[in-house]
Formats: C-alpha cells, structure tokens, sequence
C-alpha cells in the first residue's frame, strides 16, 4: 500500500513538471489574450509575467499586444515568460528615414515633364452692366 501511494506521488509531482518542457512560442504581434492561451497551449501552465499596461493597468487583455518576449520563440520555457505589452507596438524602422536612394532617370528630357504652373490675376471682363466682373476664384 505504501508503494502505491509513494508511486501515485511520484506521478502527480511528475505531471506537474510539464511545464519544464514547453517550448515558448512565438507571439509578438499577437493580442495578449491570445499570446497567453498560445504559451498554455504550448505546454506550459503557470502564469506569464506582463510588462506595461500603462496608468490604469491591463483591464482588457485583447487591447494589448505583445511587443516582445522572453524566453525568445523556440527557445526552452525554464522561468517564467514575460511579455512585454503595449496598445500598438510601433515599428522603430518606420520611424528611420529609409536608406532606399531614389533615382530619376536621366533619359527625361525637360519636354517629357510638365510646366511649371504660374498663379496669374486674371483680367477683368465687363458685363453688360458695364460692371467689372473677375472670372477667377474669389
């Protein structure tokens, strides 16, 4: 009998460990509500550590995505994950001017581009009034 309960032991401490296998997922981009399901999902069930959530904190978690991530994606889950949340992460390379170099052709001549446009007060008409009447915008 004490066999048996040493063994039962031995097996439920042994499902507990699961965790210590999942392999983290990749969820940057992903809601925080989903971000968590796709870690539990992925083997481990403790809880996820959460940076952010501004002032009134994180009332919502679908509001929030996950901007980066710890354990990074593939990576063995050995402590707790946290992720780090914010309303919309900002893509820091679209903040940079872009390195891309924008060249005209050469083989434009000025004939292929349009004139320049020139801003001209038009002249007055008369009506049959004998009023001068400005045909241009007010």
């Amino acid at each position: 009998m004490r066999a048996a309960l040493a063994t039962l032991a031995v097996l439920v401490l042994a499902g507990c460990g699961g965790s210590e296998d999942a392999v983290m997922p990749d969820v940057v981009g992903e809601q925080l509500n989903i971000a968590k399901s796709e870690i539990d999902q992925a083997g481990y069930g403790g809880n996820v550590d959460v940076d952010g959530g501004g002032i009134a904190g994180i009332v919502i978690e679908s509001n929030w995505q996950v901007c980066e991530q710890l354990p990074a994606a593939g990576e063995l889950v050995t402590e707790t994950p946290r992720l780090t949340v914010e309303r919309s992460c900002s893509d820091e390379a679209s903040n940079q001017p872009s390195d891309e170099v924008t060249v005209e052709s050469a083989d434009e001549s000025p004939s292929d581009m349009d004139p320049p446009t020139t801003s001209t007060t038009p002249e007055p008409s008369e009506t049959s009034a004998g009023a001068p009447v400005y045909s241009g915008p007010a």
